[in-house]
């Protein structure tokens, strides 16, 4: 668990005592729910020149990853961890981005358990 902490907390420590505009951290949810828009605000940050056709790239690759489904299936639980465990471990992560630490119902679905089906 601290290699994964290390992980977590050293680019950040980084980031923040080096503040720069060229420096981006991005919201997953945002990339999923609104990859063009997020690019081209990647774009417009770096300086790179608008992309000619970004529209259809991103639909092409969204749906490529929604098709893709990984083999791979993790379990906190299997690995010797509690949910509460790892909450209080990364509790200074989860309040930065705010996560949520409530434990969510998943109907069908061990809650422990994550399926790995759009990035491998």
């Amino acid at each position: 668990m601290d290699f994964t902490q290390h992980w977590y907390k050293h680019p950040l420590k980084y980031l923040d005592s080096h503040p720069s505009p060229r420096h981006l951290i991005l919201n997953y949810e945002d990339l999923v729910q609104r990859p063009e828009q997020v690019i081209r605000s990647f774009y417009e940050q770096f300086g790179y020149p608008d992309k000619p056709g970004l529209e259809k790239i991103v639909d092409e690759a969204v749906k490529e990853t929604l098709s893709f489904n990984s083999d791979h299936v993790y379990s906190y639980r299997e690995m010797g961890f509690t949910r509460e465990q790892i909450i209080e471990l990364y509790s200074d992560i989860f309040e930065r981005f705010g996560f949520d630490k409530r434990e969510r119902e998943l109907s069908g679905v061990d809650a422990q358990i994550v399926k790995v089906s759009a990035i491998d």
